[in-house]
């Protein structure tokens, strides 16, 4: 095993031009292939590292170079050492995370060998959590939806959905009007009881810097893969979402990327439920030319936002599923579409719906099998 290197940070001299080196993780996701596609637009040189054979930046003309890593579940040092490596070799200024394995760059940040363009672990793990998320709000918004620990509450519950405090894509998440799984009942503290909220969906991706939001994307859901992650999306304007992450931000200094997803009701409230401390659907939706490495290190006066009205959507994922985007549905990857990414696109999806059936498990979960943190310490 490479030990890992703790030394003071040693940014080489292209850190200071305006054209960067920069490493972006989690390329299995559409989200983090875009991000490294406008990097590369906008003059920068473009590494990619994931932990998954399935990677969406394999072998494409545009990326410097893409890596394997060791899976951080299993070996956290491993997968930090390894990103050391790849740093040093590639003379990498910046590294920009998509996916969960942000949380396991936050921990081990101080022995990161270049900047982290994401928030501290210690915010990232409440964010992460929908009970302490909920807390969060609480201090910057209201409404809320009223939200407890599962297992402080013995009576019938009504119109509340049950959740895993760690989840994502809507998985384990249960109605309470029905019977529980016994292997909810069994382990009740690892999970919420939160009031449902009857509306409509609406999640919005925004960039921040030392509190202050320097861009953001607010979207609603098109069409959604087993009502789980969305695979079509259309940008909105909505003041009032952007009023809570102003707040949220300011509150509580967050720098890096964050997502959140709101119920509305009619044409009232928003009532915030979900954060992913991370990239979202909602990249897709910002214009050409947009410089995201700026907007995730330098404060600005201006506040960049994805013009109302676009569509974008996922069109291999949703051929597949039997259901084409409609013709006012841009592609997300039309602007730099090659035969090479529709055959990673195929190979990522065949690969990943093989490792469904022999786990039995849902397909959406294992995209992330590899790099999911749910609380657990990380060693």
């Amino acid at each position: 095993m490479v030990s890992v290197l703790n030394i003071g940070k040693q940014m080489p001299e292209s850190c200071s031009e305006a054209a960067t080196r920069v490493l972006v993780t989690g390329t299995r996701s559409p989200a983090g292939l875009d991000i490294a596609r406008r990097l590369v637009d906008c003059g920068h040189t473009v590494v990619t590292a994931d932990s998954t054979p399935f990677r969406l930046c394999k072998k494409l003309k545009w990326v410097s170079a893409s890596y394997k890593l060791t899976s951080p579940c299993k070996n956290a040092r491993q997968f930090i050492a390894e990103m050391n490596e790849i740093i040093k070799e590639e003379r990498i200024c910046y590294v920009i995370p998509s996916c969960e394995e942000t949380y396991y760059l936050a921990f081990f940040k101080q022995e990161l060998q270049a900047e982290l363009l994401a928030p501290d672990f210690k915010k990232l793990r409440a964010l992460h959590s929908k009970e302490r998320f909920i807390e969060m709000c609480q201090a910057v918004w209201q409404p809320v939806p009223t939200t407890f620990s599962y297992d402080d509450f013995a009576e019938e519950l009504e119109h509340y959905i049950v959740k895993k405090k760690f989840s994502r894509f809507g998985l384990e998440s249960y109605c309470c009007d029905r019977d529980m799984p016994q292997f909810v009942q069994n382990q009740k503290s690892e999970y919420i009881a939160q009031e449902f909220i009857d509306g409509e969906e609406i999640s919005c991706y925004a960039i921040c810097v030392k509190g202050q939001v320097n861009s953001i994307s607010v979207y609603r859901h098109i069409d959604k893969f087993r009502k789980g992650a969305a695979i079509a999306f259309e940008s909105i304007h909505h003041d009032e979402v952007r009023e809570f992450v102003s707040k949220f931000a300011a509150h509580y200094q967050l720098s890096g990327q964050i997502s959140f997803d709101f119920i509305q009701i009619g044409a009232g409230d928003i009532y915030p439920i979900e954060c992913n401390p991370r990239a979202t659907s909602g990249v897709h939706l910002y214009g050409e030319g947009c410089d995201l490495l700026s907007l995730l290190t330098k404060e600005r006066s201006d506040l960049v936002e994805a013009a109302a009205g676009r569509k974008v959507g996922l069109g291999l994922v949703s051929w597949l599923t039997g259901k084409p985007l409609s013709k006012d549905v841009k592609e997300v990857f039309a602007s730099f579409a090659s035969v090479r990414l529709i055959f990673n696109q195929l190979v990522a999806i065949l690969g990943f719906a093989m490792m469904s059936l022999l786990k039995f498990q849902p397909i959406t979960l294992m995209t992330v099998i590899d790099i999911q943190w749910d609380g657990e310490q990380i060693r």
